[in-house]
């Protein structure tokens, strides 16, 4: 235990301070809301599923968010689930992760919550408390033997340029199996290239080449411009070993590999852009997956008609452990993205009423999850959009939910409808002028081509499709769910949809539909979800298995009210006691702790050593609603002066536990 005290003395003592130095910023955002957290418990084998899925937990209140946009990464996940056991600990927790401003005019920062069975027993409390923000974009993932998760976002960097970094942090929760000790943030990713910034950071955690070590993998992406690219989204990769978390706490930059990822830098100088998220499987295949999409040749005022052979599905994978950054190490795949179709009766003009000789689908996918499966092919869903002529030119209402899933076996992707589906399973790709996928077109008594719709982005607004839309899925085993947003049918309130498949996505069957709805007279209306818009969906990566016949997926989503408002009911209230920062910390000889109770109870405030044994009990009594404050004096239960060092401090009532840390200094 003895180098536990060390790191967490040295992070303390050393910490980030020159990371955070910089002044508070004003922002000014045109719309927040409430983060909220809910799980949602669905029937596999019943044949009426659709009507038997059950909110279990939530909404629940995490907080209120000045920032109306993602609460977590643009691309894979803010929340995940313990194992249970975790370790030699009890475990089976939610983390959640997110960005928010909790006032107006206030930089974003990152935040957490643990709950367990419904309740936040710990947070919301900020990840790292000496940062001054902006921080954004948060992702995580877990060590699935400690059950400590590892988080990473980026933030600005006090120097000159004030050019953003990517930050890296993990809570110790298998030190003495309480959530909340989160080690003091580090830079993983810096700017490696002069102007240029790499953001929208991902963390996996895999395996390592090395006997007994694991590896802690970190992505992120190029905000600035490469040739006339703005943004270029080439990724740069750092990676590093550890035997247990504990040893990345001792270690600095130069402790990871970096290098940038092999052929994306030469597509962006094309103009060429990826759209794309970053997993690692099992066996050690590094993954970057996504869509190209080109720009460069769509903004050529002489480009007139049709789509650019750029434009494919790709595959990036290094397949030794990330090992190796030339074009040598990584293994290309491509695919041709867009999906030709035909015009219908040349039904489809152009402005002068020329018939397109062709249509196409086509994919758009700033925002996925992208997964690796049991059997080792690499899984995301998005949205393809119906289009003809130049390359950013859609039809309105036209939007399609695919599932992807790349075989390494055949090198290709198999692509099927999610939603809308035809009636007639074969029939693929879906298409609106022959919904019941027969080759028979409809038309009414006008003689127009009758048309089914679909919009799957949870605003209706057709210019907000690039900024807002997103598909995620969860999974385990042939078990998939994709989760997305439909608007088409209710335009001031978009409905969650939860789409299941069996058999990695083969069929899709109509009783796997589920359909969650905020407008009352709708047939799939949620009480629970009364009077909220729910935007920016994230679900957790892997579904929990509750028997054979029920599977848990856990939520974190955005409630987007607009911050002007003067209606009380619509802002989120605490839901949580809160414990704050002992002050002072450092101190010698006394330091004063605060707390807040919510409500008249039992309440217990202790004092533990770095090796998890009981010091002292300050509070062991019912206490009324309001805010407390109690002295320590360094002492431990006997009267007797402890020694300098780390403590932590733990407050606990019925359903709530937090825990801090302060160091006293002699």
């Amino acid at each position: 235990m003895k180098k536990f005290a060390l790191f967490i003395l040295l992070s303390l003592s050393l910490g980030c301070i020159e990371l955070w130095s910089q002044p508070v910023e004003q922002y000014s955002y045109n719309t927040g809301g409430s983060i909220l957290y809910m799980a949602i418990d669905f029937p596999l084998l019943s044949r009426d599923a659709r009507q038997n899925y059950q909110i279990v937990y939530g909404p629940i209140g995490l907080g209120y968010s000045y920032y109306g946009y993602f609460p977590g990464g643009h691309t894979s996940y803010p929340l995940i689930k313990q194992p249970q056991p975790a370790g030699i600990h009890n475990g089976g927790g939610i983390y959640v992760i997110y960005q928010a401003a909790p006032a107006q005019g206030s930089a974003k920062r990152i935040s957490y919550a643990y709950l367990q069975d419904g309740y936040i027993v710990s947070g919301p409390s900020l990840i790292y408390l000496g940062g001054a923000g902006p921080d954004g974009f948060p992702t995580i993932d877990m060590d699935m033997e400690t059950g400590d998760p590892f988080v990473v976002w980026h933030s600005p960097y006090a120097n000159i340029d004030q050019e953003r970094v990517i930050c890296f942090s993990f809570d110790q929760y298998d030190l003495i199996g309480i959530p909340g000790l989160w080690e003091s943030a580090s830079v993983v990713i810096d700017n490696p290239v002069l102007g240029e910034e790499y953001i929208y950071p991902v963390v996996k955690i895999g395996p390592s080449p090395n006997p007994g070590m694991k590896r802690v993998y970190v992505v992120g992406f190029n905000n600035h411009e490469i040739g006339n690219l703005n943004p270029s989204y080439n990724a740069y990769l750092a990676y590093v070993d550890f035997s247990h978390p504990s040893d990345l706490s001792n270690y600095s930059a130069n402790d990871w590999t970096h290098y940038e990822v092999p052929y994306m830098r030469d597509w962006a100088m094309q103009g060429i852009r990826a759209y794309s998220d970053f997993t690692v499987s099992d066996s050690g295949k590094v993954i970057i997956t996504g869509t190209l999409y080109d720009w460069g040749t769509y903004n050529d005022p002489n480009w007139v008609e049709g789509y650019s052979d750029n434009d494919v599905l790709f595959v990036l994978v290094n397949t030794n452990y990330g090992e190796g950054s030339s074009e040598e190490d990584w293994d290309l795949y491509l695919q041709e993205a867009n999906i030709p179709v035909e015009n219908p009766d040349d039904y489809f003009t152009n402005d002068v009423g020329i018939p397109y000789d062709n249509l196409y689908l086509v994919p758009f996918a700033p925002r996925f999850s992208a997964v690796v499966t049991d059997m080792e092919t690499v899984v995301f869903s998005c949205i393809y959009r119906l289009s003809a002529g130049r390359g950013d030119d859609f039809f309105p209402d036209q939007g399609y939910v695919k599932f992807l899933n790349f075989s390494f076996d055949t090198g290709e992707f198999t692509i099927s409808d999610v939603h809308p589906r035809s009636d007639n399973p074969s029939a693929q790709p879906y298409l609106p002028w022959d919904p019941e996928g027969d080759g028979e077109w409809e038309y009414d008594n006008d003689g127009n081509l009758i048309m089914t719709y679909s919009w799957p982005v949870w605003t209706s607004n057709e210019e907000d499709f690039e900024t807002e839309n997103y598909v995620r899925v969860s999974h385990k085993n042939s078990d998939f769910f994709v989760v997305f947003q439909e608007s088409i049918y209710n335009e001031n309130n978009s409905d969650i949809y939860i789409m299941h498949t069996r058999d990695y996505g083969q069929t899709w069957l109509p009783d796997n539909q589920h359909i969650l709805s905020t407008y009352p007279e709708s047939d799939h209306y949620q009480a629970e979800l009364e009077g909220i818009i729910p935007a920016y969906l994230y679900p957790t990566q892997l579904i929990e298995f509750l028997d054979p016949d029920t599977a848990r997926i856990h939520f974190l989503f955005f409630d987007y009210q607009d911050y002007q408002s003067n209606d009380e009911d619509n802002l989120a209230h605490p839901v949580q006691n809160r414990l704050y920062s002992n002050y002072p910390n450092p101190f010698n000889p006394i330091t004063t702790i605060r707390f807040n109770l919510l409500q008249t109870e039992k309440v217990t405030l202790s004092i533990y050593n770095i090796k998890g044994q009981l010091v002292n009990t300050l509070v062991d009594d019912i206490m009324t609603i309001g805010e407390h404050q109690v002295s320590w004096d360094g002492t431990d239960s006997n009267n007797r002066v402890v020694g300098s060092g780390v403590y932590f401090y733990i407050l606990t009532t019925e359903d709530h536990s937090e825990i801090r840390k302060m160091v006293l200094i002699k």
